[in-house]
């Protein structure tokens, strides 16, 4: 799990799902979960079909995101092996618009259905 550092300003961490590289059709889900818990405070879904943003506010203020933890699990599936046979998604943490950090999960393109599963920890600085 990586650690996401942000700050208790005016704006909310964003949290964006982001096809970085690989021709894939995914579908996400973005858990955000209550402190030292299993609560789910808020949940975002989407895919990469559209022209739609990928990217949504946490709770205000803030301070209340410090100690949450943000699951991302993406299904998907190879569309090309020929053009890319190597994938990288990102769960991206925003603030006042500038990015906070980063997880990434980099790998092989099977042509198969596969899923990705990445975890941070928000902490307020």
């Amino acid at each position: 799990m990586k650690t996401i550092y942000f700050k208790n300003s005016n704006d909310p961490p964003e949290v964006e799902f982001k096809v970085i590289n690989g021709v894939v059709a995914a579908s996400y889900t973005v858990i955000l979960y209550e402190k030292n818990s299993n609560n789910i405070v808020a949940t975002f879904k989407g895919n990469n079909l559209n022209d739609q943003p990928d990217r949504y506010p946490l709770p205000l203020p803030p301070s209340v995101n410090d100690g949450r933890i943000i699951s991302l699990i993406a299904d998907f599936r190879g569309l090309d092996l020929d053009m890319s046979k190597k994938f990288e998604f990102r769960l991206n943490v925003y603030q006042d618009s500038q990015p906070a950090g980063f997880n990434a999960e980099i790998g092989t393109i099977t042509g198969k259905p596969q899923t990705s599963l990445m975890y941070v920890k928000l902490i307020m600085n």
